[in-house]
């Protein structure tokens, strides 16, 4: 009687660890693609920055402002693409699970605190405020202090794009049998259910996909978790009332 769902499981069983295993494969393709290509592209910035030194230095003392504005420009751009590329290049490794954590105690709050600050710009760009409960942000978590601000602002960062102009975002912690809970909450269309589902699922063709989680979404939010996975911890999303709730677990100092 029980035969048909236990065959049903280990089919869905064995698609999950082929998608598994297709992601894995697509990863380490990216990887050593973008290796080659982001090293090739910064030796033509690097090229570019040197000739705009030299462009600089030769230039009379006397030039007009416009120069000097344009010259800004242009070194400005450079280091803001540097930045894209390495950008690019960590978040496929962070996917790999090839990066290293230097793990240490860190105070919840501080993590909170500088991820505010680096995300504070996208979100007074779209005029929207964001509203922090801190329930538990006095506790010691376990983790690399760089790489836990840098989930916390990358879905901060999501949550704003998400959220409406003018909107609140929301901040809650607490605590539960698993660790440290940060929340956030946006303030944008709830995603329907097929989205929720294809949320983290970055190989789903474009056809097939749920229009409001697009591949880039869904390679962001997969970032996210491979970070709180390799700290220990999880990341969940799920729809609300309004908008959605992102949920990071954290674990605590052992």
């Amino acid at each position: 009687m029980n035969e048909r769902p236990q065959i049903q499981t280990a089919m869905l069983a064995d698609e999950r660890m082929d998608d598994h295993d297709e992601q894995r494969r697509v990863i380490r393709i990216l990887d050593q693609w973008l290796s080659r290509t982001c090293h090739d592209l910064r030796s033509s910035l690097s090229g570019i920055r040197s000739w705009t030194a030299v462009l600089e230095r030769t230039l009379p003392a006397d030039r007009a402002a416009k120069t000097d504005r344009a010259i800004a420009g242009i070194k400005g751009g450079i280091e803001a693409q540097v930045e894209h590329i390495d950008r690019m290049l960590d978040q496929v490794r962070i996917l790999g699970g090839s990066v290293a954590l230097s793990r240490q105690p860190v105070l919840a709050r501080t993590v909170v605190a500088a991820a505010v600050e680096s995300a504070r710009e996208s979100m007074t760009t779209k005029d929207q405020q964001l509203q922090i409960d801190p329930g538990a942000d006095d506790v010691i978590i376990h983790g690399d202090p760089r790489r836990l601000e840098q989930l916390v602002t990358m879905l901060l960062e999501f949550a704003s794009e998400r959220s409406d102009m003018g909107a609140v975002v929301r901040v809650r912690t607490g605590m539960d049998d698993d660790g440290w809970l940060f929340e956030v909450i946006d303030h944008a269309e709830p995603l329907s259910s097929i989205a929720l589902f294809q949320a983290f699922d970055w190989l789903i063709d474009d056809d097939d996909r749920d229009p409001t989680c697009d591949r880039l979404r869904s390679v962001r939010l997969s970032v996210i978790r491979t970070l709180a996975r390799l700290h220990g911890g999880s990341f969940d999303v799920t729809s609300g009332d309004v908008g959605c709730v992102f949920t990071v677990r954290l674990p605590l100092v052992p």
